[in-house]
């Protein structure tokens, strides 16, 4: 398991581009990944906010060690500040987290990065007969 923080701009991470970051798993790892971002929120008080808007909006997706998009780890959603993809890993090898920035009506903001990968423990099913 992993994590990065990262403070993006319009500078070093422009819209219409990808921000990377890599891992490796062994085929059958079970993996999750998840990025979020800040809001706009403009509060006078800690329960008194006048608005909480998203001025960056963000896609993940993990390719494969032969730079393939994986199976269902793709994740666009628009109204709100988090991406979260799950998968097993289809072979062993070093994958890409790719971060896709689609909109950002602000200067800079701060992305984290989460990876968990659990390697796959398979139990034995016992199932015994009742008379």
């Amino acid at each position: 398991s992993c994590w990065w923080g990262i403070p993006i701009s319009n500078t070093n991470f422009p819209v219409g581009t990808y921000l990377y970051r890599y891992f490796t798993a062994n085929k059958g790892d079970f993996v999750r990944v998840t990025i979020a971002w800040w809001s706009h929120a403009d509060c006078s008080a800690i329960n008194n906010c006048n608005f909480d808007r998203l001025d960056t909006d963000l896609h993940l997706g993990v390719r494969d060690p032969d730079f393939q998009w994986v199976p269902g780890a793709w994740s666009a959603s628009w109204d709100n500040n988090y991406e979260l993809v799950e998968f097993v890993a289809p072979k062993t090898g070093t994958y890409r987290i790719a971060v896709y920035k689609t909109r950002a009506d602000e200067p800079s903001n701060y992305l984290g990065i989460a990876l968990v990968r659990l390697h796959r423990v398979y139990i034995p099913l016992v199932l015994k007969n009742f008379p």
